[in-house]
């Protein structure tokens, strides 16, 4: 049948007509013992029996379940059975003989006028949904007894924790990216890594660490100076406002803005350049279906990986990664090529690109916990493709065993409007500071947040542990910074009960007056004039005047804004910049 795959099918008749002889007589023979011969006698016999409403219905009993359900998704669906969205949300396909034959030519296809027919016969299918367990299994790896249970995290709290002390990380002028891909230094993902309120998911492998500082390129919040990564006006805001709003913020952003395709991460896959980098599907589509896909997931229950893969596919959310998977391979180019037959399983591309996202970006924003384990062995969905006997796992991210939609996911996918976080069952006492008249602050809690120990070292020498020391030449060096006093004032009104002790009030506003009395008017090129006379006539020249500044008896500041007008004004005045490069040409 497939030699009439391109062939339009408006009707049955036309569709019957494009078979072969043994097919129809074998469609034919469930009518008849003796079904004629002539292709034209068995065309008008099949037509004529599935004209018939009584019949037709018939036909529709004597099909087994899975049949029954191909011609509903069919019918009530655009007019042909997409088979892998089939398999994955019914667990098999029909078996495709029988009548099976006489309803669906092509590849799936049923003719347009036997759909009229057959959609008042057949209730629509229910659509396809993604259930979740309240509980974990008790063994993380059925069958393998030797295997550590799984790792489980509630990310909410922490992703909250985590922007914060990334935001201050960046404040510090620390963090490091490539100016090319824009991606952290390694010395950027420690330093991050070092200030993650639960450490990394992994000891040994970055996830958390890497995705930060390009999460917040993303969403804005940072930016590249030099190498270095600088807040932003709207990264300060974020440090002053709701944490959840700005996760949501880089959420959204990431879908349509990511800086890489999180399918390069999985490195054990070569080829994605290939074809001048165009190899790779577009990114933002992918994302997009996984965060749609994402937003059905049961709240609060657990949902297995593989479970949302087959979801996925049978919801019709399906994406292609690669346009030629030829072009992608396993440790050699022609050997391992993912272009074989069964080598690009969905799992194997689509999943691993499911799985990046999920691990690196959903559960780093904190939208969904995670139950994990060990990638090495935690897959083995691609152990018969050549090349892979030295892989430990195809990825960093195949240990992903279940993950569970949390509050703060709901309201950053927009299945709720307003968030609000969970109430651990057992909450740690406040944290209690004391500012001290000898200028001391004290934290005298059981756990500093990474964000508050960095805030405190722009400002304050630290003395013991929770003990740091304010200073004038400390307070007058973040000024010289930009950063100003307003953030250490803010942060000691928020956690200390006022008043605050009078030494420290006379050093803030001694700060700030001395900050005030020297102001950096930008920078000049200082001209030198041959006499106080010169000098004097220049800066009071009309065409001069308001480009330079007299400074002293002979010198005059020129704004570099201003630099190409004094130049041209100058030499309407009748003088020319000369410069020591001149002068050595001179002599």
């Amino acid at each position: 049948m497939s030699r009439y795959d391109d062939v339009p099918m408006p009707t049955l008749r036309l569709a019957l007509e494009a078979e072969t002889v043994p097919e129809l007589r074998a469609v034919a023979s469930l009518i008849t013992p003796r079904p004629p011969t002539r292709k034209a006698e068995l065309v008008t016999l099949i037509a004529a029996h599935l004209g018939d409403a009584a019949r037709l219905a018939a036909v529709l009993a004597s099909l087994d379940d899975l049949g029954r359900a191909a011609v509903a998704e069919t019918v009530h669906g655009n007019g042909q059975l997409d088979t892998d969205a089939f398999r994955a949300k019914y667990g098999g396909l029909p078996s495709g003989d029988g009548w099976f034959l006489g309803l669906f030519h092509g590849r799936g296809r049923i003719p347009t006028d036997l759909r009229e027919r057959l959609r008042p016969l057949v209730p629509a299918p229910p659509p396809a949904r993604l259930r979740g367990l309240d509980d974990l299994p008790l063994d993380a790896a059925p069958g393998d007894p030797d295997r550590p249970p799984d790792t489980v995290r509630a990310t909410e709290r922490a992703a909250q924790a985590d922007l914060r002390a990334v935001l201050r990380l960046c404040e510090t002028g620390k963090l490091r990216c490539s100016e090319t891909t824009r991606r952290p230094a390694a010395a950027t993902v420690k330093a991050v890594a070092e200030v993650l309120d639960e450490g990394d998911f992994y000891a040994d492998e970055a996830i958390a660490a890497f995705a930060w500082p390009l999460l917040v390129q993303a969403g804005g919040l940072a930016e590249l100076a030099g190498g270095r990564l600088q807040l932003t006006a709207r990264g300060r805001r974020g440090l002053e406002g709701p944490p959840h709003v700005t996760l949501r913020h880089l959420w959204e952003r990431w879908l349509q803005h990511g800086i890489i395709d999180e399918f390069s991460r999985v490195e054990a896959i070569k080829g994605q350049q290939a074809a001048g980098g165009r190899n790779l599907t577009a990114v933002a589509p992918r994302r997009q279906a996984v965060a749609a896909a994402l937003a059905e997931a049961p709240p609060d229950r657990w949902v297995p990986v593989d479970g949302f893969f087959a979801f996925m596919r049978a919801s019709q959310r399906s994406f292609e990664v690669a346009r030629d998977p030829w072009r992608l391979y396993i440790e050699d180019p022609q050997y391992g090529s993912l272009g074989y037959a069964g080598h690009a399983d969905w799992s194997v591309l689509q999943g691993r690109f499911v799985l990046a996202l999920l691990f690196e970006v959903a559960a780093v924003l904190g939208l969904i916990d995670v139950a994990y384990t060990d990638p090495v062995g935690a897959r083995d969905d691609f152990r018969d493709r050549w090349g892979t006997d030295e892989l430990a796992a195809l990825s960093r991210y195949d240990g992903l065993r279940h993950f569970r939609l949390n509050a703060l996911g709901a309201f950053c996918l927009g299945v709720t409007d307003h968030y609000s976080p969970r109430v651990p069952s057992a909450p740690p006492a406040a944290p209690v500071w004391r500012v001290l008249p000898n200028l001391d602050v004290v934290f005298l809690g059981e756990r500093l947040p990474a964000s508050d120990r960095l805030l405190l070292e722009q400002y304050a020498e630290p003395r013991s542990d929770g003990v740091w020391a304010l200073s004038q030449r400390k307070l007058l060096a973040a000024v010289d910074r930009g950063q100003g006093t307003q953030d250490l004032e803010r942060f000691l009104e928020n956690r200390v009960d006022p008043p605050l002790p009078d030494a420290v009030v006379s050093l803030l506003n001694e700060v700030r007056r001395r900050a005030g009395r020297v102001a950096d008017l930008g920078t000049v090129r200082l001209v030198e004039c041959a006499d106080p006379e010169l000098a004097l006539l220049l800066a009071n020249d009309r065409r001069l005047r308001g480009r330079c500044t007299l400074i002293g008896d002979r010198h005059l500041a020129v704004p570099l804004d201003q630099e190409e007008a004094f130049r041209r004004a100058l030499v309407d005045v009748g003088y020319a910049l000369f410069s020591e490069a001149a002068a050595t040409r001179e002599r």
